[in-house]
């Protein structure tokens, strides 16, 4: 069973009210740190703040992420979607197959996993993002139009160009599982796992970040 799309806030809304009714509520934990729900909004805050006012990212831009699913890319894709931005994820790829996906696509800025190498003079690690606060004021759309399109790369090439709004048409009413593994931005992923857990305020694991049980539960 699926619910409409119209039963929902739209996510960016719902994250922020998130933010106060359940704010010491964890959405993930990393290793050195918890991500309560209220530091989630503040993070996407952050990003928002970093790409627009720091890397230059403007409305209609396409942010490529290379990675293995750490959940701080999806920050960064919701900090995207307020700046009314798209994302392209190109996460569990080879080297080669991340390197033609980045010829291929008008991208402004590559976000990578710390510890990967990425062959543009455009790219930043995810880790930076949310390093430290920025004080810049972004500029973010009052409704996410067209121009933010989340970018999935089908096993042949193929992009599929998918709104919020799609996403959450497909959302299901309850998460299937709490667990992410190396990709986050696939569809089945994203509206059976993710978008459920963070609409009923759960804490989601990420195989990236996970310690196998000695995460050590400190930080801000």
């Amino acid at each position: 069973m699926y619910f409409p799309a119209d039963n929902f806030t739209d996510m960016l809304a719902l994250l922020q009210r998130q933010a106060q009714a359940h704010s010491d509520a964890v959405a993930y934990v990393l290793p050195n740190r918890v991500i309560t729900y209220r530091r989630f909004w503040s993070r996407i805050e952050r990003a928002c703040a970093r790409l627009q006012g720091e890397w230059g990212v403007r409305q209609g831009d396409v942010v490529a992420y290379v990675g293995t699913g750490h959940p701080d890319a999806l920050i960064l894709y919701f900090a995207l979607l307020r700046l009314d931005a798209s994302l392209l994820p190109l996460e569990a790829l080879a080297p080669e197959v991340v390197r033609e996906a980045l010829i291929s696509q008008p991208v402004s800025l590559v976000l990578h996993d710390e510890g990967l190498v990425v062959d543009t003079i455009k790219a930043q690690p995810l880790q930076l993002l949310l390093e430290d606060w920025c004080h810049y004021e972004p500029l973010c759309v009052e409704e996410v139009s067209s121009n933010a399109q989340l970018l999935l790369r089908a096993d042949n090439g193929e992009l599929q160009s998918l709104k919020i709004d799609h996403l959450l048409s497909a959302m299901a009413p309850q998460a299937r599982s709490l667990h992410v593994g190396q990709q986050i931005f696939l569809l089945n992923i994203l509206t059976s796992v993710i978008f459920p857990a963070l609409h009923a305020a759960r804490e989601l694991i990420f195989t990236a970040t996970d310690t196998a049980g000695t995460r050590q539960r400190t930080g801000s």
